[in-house]
């Protein structure tokens, strides 16, 4: 097995979330081939395919900040486009990409469900990492008209085991000692290990020119809040985020990482998302994919568990 990672990066969050699955994760590293590439660097892209099957691309960057836009809408789709046209020159058996349901179209309304059949449209709701998983979706479609075999996953908020201070799982840390505040809006979740076995349902059985959307249940932000407080045995926020007090939040978060030079922990697309309510259909997965998701009671336990226990 080889995997890519940024020369700057390191594998020790790597190991930290092999050690949820158990006490062996430096062998489970050891198992993986780990190149350091530039994934916008064509020909070091090239150079990966040396007896390759398959490819599952997750790499992306991720950012809600507004100084990252222009570089996240340029990079994750030039990436994308890399892997595609390496993958056509080598003749790889399949191609499996991690999308996002923000790179899907919203309904007219709140409640409207979201399926694979709703259709995007440019507007000012789509954040920049929307915009660009759009533009890195449209990279793989283009590959299927050259003859790629390839499918995609399109999670919702997915929920695991890592750095606490990373990603959604900082959703944990921040209900692990208590948090009076909830929003209002709703969103779609899923356990990470359902994320694995659906791109290897879709890879194994050569799926090609087709999304699924994966979620294991749809929640208000608040019952999330409710659920995670519990398993952290914290009190249940009690206090609505109103409009005002989140873009005070989200401003004062600015201000505070531009001094600090830190990671805000609240942008303006994030508050905004928080108080959205998104709903989405996970039928085509369960049928075509036969994919069982697991309850988000028993991932969430499961998971604080893992953080209680590693406080990272």
């Amino acid at each position: 097995m080889r995997a890519t990672k940024r020369p700057s990066s390191k594998l020790n969050d790597v190991a930290l979330a092999f050690s949820f699955y158990g006490e062996n994760a430096q062998k489970l590293l050891d198992k993986v081939d780990w190149i350091d590439v530039d994934l916008l660097n064509p020909a070091e892209v090239d150079e990966l395919f040396d007896n390759v099957d398959r490819v599952f691309h997750c790499a992306a960057t991720v950012s809600f900040k507004p100084s990252d836009k222009q570089r996240m809408i340029e990079e994750n789709p030039a990436m994308t486009a890399n892997l595609v046209n390496a993958s056509l020159a080598h003749n790889i058996a399949h191609f499996a990409f991690v999308s996002s349901v923000a790179a899907i179209g919203q309904g007219k309304n709140p409640s409207d469900l979201t399926t694979e059949e709703t259709e995007w449209k440019n507007g000012p709701e789509n954040s920049n990492y929307a915009v660009s998983k759009y533009l890195s979706e449209l990279e793989v479609w283009r590959g299927t008209e050259e003859g790629l075999c390839a499918a995609m996953v399109n999670p919702t908020i997915i929920l695991g085991a890592s750095n606490w201070n990373q990603s959604s799982s900082a959703i944990f840390k921040r209900y692990a000692s208590g948090f009076s505040f909830y929003s209002t809006g709703a969103n779609g979740f899923v356990d990470v290990r359902d994320v694995v076995d659906a791109l290897l349902k879709i890879s194994d059985q050569r799926i090609n020119q087709e999304r699924f959307i994966l979620v294991g249940e749809n929640l208000t932000f608040r019952d999330l809040a409710n659920k995670l407080t519990l398993a952290f045995g914290q009190a249940a926020p009690s206090k609505k985020a109103s409009l005002w007090l989140t873009n005070l939040l989200w401003r004062f978060e600015k201000v505070r990482g531009f001094f600090f030079n830190i990671e805000p922990l609240i942008t303006r697309e994030t508050a905004k998302s928080a108080r959205s309510t998104k709903i989405f259909s996970n039928k085509k997965a369960r049928e075509k994919l036969g994919m069982q998701f697991r309850p988000i009671d028993k991932s969430i336990e499961e998971f604080a568990g893992f953080y209680k226990k590693t406080n990272v």
